[in-house]
């Protein structure tokens, strides 16, 4: 799901790096709020709020 919509770059390395750099950057994000609140519930559903949002982009990307 996520490597298709971030590959469309003209070098393949820069695209792979713009992954890694956004998923890293979650994956932070997604830890800290972990670390703070000690809460399972609040990254799965702020998971589920990112995924929400990359589906409607890549249904807006496809053009339905």
């Amino acid at each position: 799901m996520h490597l298709p919509t971030h590959l469309h770059h003209e070098s393949v390395v820069t695209g792979l790096a713009t992954v890694l750099m956004f998923q890293g950057l979650f994956g932070v994000f997604c830890g800290y709020l972990w670390s703070r609140y000690r809460n399972i519930w609040i990254v799965i559903t702020v998971h589920i709020v990112v995924n929400l949002a990359y589906v409607d982009l890549l249904l807006g990307w496809l053009g339905r």
